[in-house]
């Protein structure tokens, strides 16, 4: 008897203990004064960045104790929200309109809607130096929160994804822009996505962003692929690129992800100065022993002549029909040409066999020759190009929409 109650004894006691344990040391890293500390270390860079908002006129490079500032806040910022969210249960969804306001009066120093104290509404969260957009991921049980900076002309964030562990949620990535002189250097319109689990069981981070400036809508986007690590909070890079970008009409790139595809779409310019801009896709297969490009890479027969003009022979060459030496010299002078910023000029594209192929004309150099380049393939998915030529195919008559 004796025997079998002392286990039975023991092991709730343990758990007693052990529970009032984690109890007290989360009691400990939840007091007032640790949240007041966080939020302290705010003010003095902080008091820096605001100066240089009210400039009359923003410098896009960034006087030294700007940058220094910048340095201080990002990391300040993380340590916050890290603070913030030891006080709150992991492994459910929390309330996220009262995390955000939290945060938002916790980093401003204001509640949301009840004004700076200049004057003007923080209902919306205008007029503040820090917002955070906190996100729920349900079928992963992580919690993501985008924490933004505002900077002259534009703004910088960082995403911060935290996991459930010991009844708390820790932190498992930190995505942030490293130290800049320059405000192209920070990250403006950062979004997310967090993929479903592989076959392997893990997941992967698609990131992009944008690089603001002062007077152009034309940028630079950028975007990283990521695993986090069980143990670190260093993730693993599994891809990573930068593009050109026109972000005309706020259009910052469309993220997509399954459990083994990255894609991201967004506008940049075409080698027709005339067509202005067009959609670029980049879509990478994560399965194998690394990040391989795959189809779709255009939306469109022409869209697909100009990526195979823009790109490397080593991509487009998969894209290219047999026999590829006479392509691969095609490829190597309109390539050059690009890279010289030769003009280009589209003309009309055909339809081929009843749609399974299409001739788009193309005009390059400065010369009135054109060129008939025959893409194969009725769907975004199937395009290559089988031959290019110099006179149209008799058999390619029917107009194509327009693009």
């Amino acid at each position: 008897m004796a025997k079998s109650s002392f286990p039975r004894f023991l092991v709730p006691l343990s758990t007693a203990l052990a529970l009032a344990a984690q109890a007290a040391a989360a009691a400990e890293t939840c007091a007032p004064q640790v949240l007041r500390e966080a939020a302290a270390k705010l003010a003095a860079p902080g008091a820096v960045l605001q100066k240089a908002l009210a400039a009359a006129e923003p410098d896009p490079d960034l006087a030294p104790p700007l940058r220094q500032a910048l340095g201080r806040l990002k990391p300040a910022v993380a340590e916050l929200v890290d603070a913030h969210l030891r006080c709150m249960p992991a492994g459910q969804a929390p309330d996220l309109a009262v995390l955000a306001a939290t945060l938002h009066t916790a980093a401003n120093g204001v509640d949301v809607g009840k004004g700076n104290g200049n004057g003007n509404s923080d209902a919306a969260g205008e007029n503040t130096l820090f917002r955070f957009e906190p996100a729920f991921i349900a079928e992963a049980g992580w919690l993501a929160v985008v924490a933004g900076i505002g900077i002259p002309c534009g703004s910088d964030a960082q995403l911060l994804l935290y996991a459930p562990r010991g009844g708390r949620w820790q932190r498992l990535l930190r995505w942030a822009s490293a130290d800049y002189a320059r405000i192209d250097g920070a990250w403006e319109a950062l979004q997310y996505r967090v993929s479903p689990r592989d076959a392997q069981g893990r997941r992967f981070v698609a990131v992009s962003h944008i690089r603001p400036w002062c007077s152009s809508a034309w940028s630079s986007i950028d975007y990283s692929v990521l695993r986090p690590a069980a143990d670190s909070e260093k993730p693993q890079l599994l891809l990573q690129g930068s593009d050109s970008l026109w972000w005309g009409g706020e259009d910052f790139g469309r993220l997509s992800v399954d459990a083994r595809h990255f894609e991201l779409r967004f506008h940049a310019a075409s080698i027709d100065s005339g067509v202005h801009s067009r959609e670029f896709i980049r879509r990478y297969d994560l399965g194998g022993a690394k990040p391989r490009r795959v189809a779709p890479v255009a939306a469109t027969p022409r869209d697909f002549v100009d990526e195979w003009i823009v790109s490397d022979w080593a991509e487009v060459r998969q894209w290219s029909a047999v026999p590829l030496d006479a392509l691969q010299s095609r490829h190597e002078m309109l390539h050059a040409l690009r890279q010289h910023y030769a003009p280009f000029e589209f003309g009309a594209s055909s339809v081929c066999d009843g749609g399974a192929a299409t001739q788009v004309e193309l005009r390059s150099g400065g010369d009135e020759a054109a060129l008939f380049f025959r893409v194969e393939g009725a769907a975004a998915a199937d395009y290559r190009l089988s031959g290019i030529s110099g006179a149209p195919d008799p058999e390619c008559t029917a107009t194509a929409a327009p693009e």
